[in-house]
């Protein structure tokens, strides 16, 4: 049989509860929506659907992440017992020195400087600059030249003859060559070219300068 005193303590405890749940009812009832009149129930769901995928994306991380060392401690070695780690130092060994051949290949190349026309009548070109360490000319007869034979010579922007060319060497052997090419030894600078003709009035000679950088 249940005392007097036992009731009471229970009627206190449903009373206290009631009073309890009463006021965070009427709390939450006054937190129903926010300024901009959405619903906080939303809000507090939208929370939750965010915080879920969180999670599920922190899992597909971690096993992703496990995965790719599972897979690199598989990949410990090849099948000759190699380390892989020791290839990847041989590879990179390797890029090294392809990089330093890379560098130290000779990337220079013929770069035209410009091209006239040198005639009994017209002998000196005009001053042209060589950027390279070393040059070259390129001569061949225009067409109605009536001869071959000439000499030339090479100054730099001071006058002084530096180098001495003819081309009888050439057009004495048999089949003539007419057409040819001289390099030069001088680098960077100015010159000019003065050129002189034998035995026919009519010769004119085509001159190609290329300059190596």
């Amino acid at each position: 049989m249940i005392k007097k005193r036992q009731v009471l303590v229970m009627v206190s405890i449903a009373v206290m509860s009631f009073l309890i749940g009463t006021m965070f009812s009427t709390n939450f009832m006054a937190l129903g929506s926010n300024e901009y009149g959405i619903p906080f129930a939303k809000i507090w769901e939208a929370i939750d659907d965010l915080q879920a995928r969180v999670t599920s994306l922190e899992e597909s991380v971690d096993t992703k992440t496990w995965h790719l060392v599972t897979n690199f401690m598989a990949l410990g070695s090849n099948e000759y017992g190699i380390p892989f780690a020791k290839i990847w130092e041989a590879i990179d060994d390797l890029q090294a020195r392809v990089t330093s051949l890379e560098e130290s290949v000779d990337t220079k190349t013929w770069h035209l400087v410009t091209s006239f026309t040198l005639s009994s009548e017209e002998r000196v070109s005009q001053l042209f600059f060589i950027q390279g360490e070393k040059w070259r000319f390129k001569w061949e007869p225009e067409e109605g030249t009536q001869g071959y034979a000439f000499i030339l010579l090479v100054f730099d922007e001071h006058d002084n003859a530096i180098e001495y060319f003819d081309s009888f060497s050439f057009v004495h052997q048999e089949p003539p060559i007419v057409e040819g090419v001289h390099y030069m030894s001088h680098g960077k600078g100015n010159y000019y070219l003065y050129v002189s003709y034998f035995g026919y009035p009519e010769q004119r000679e085509s001159f190609t300068i290329e300059s190596y950088h």
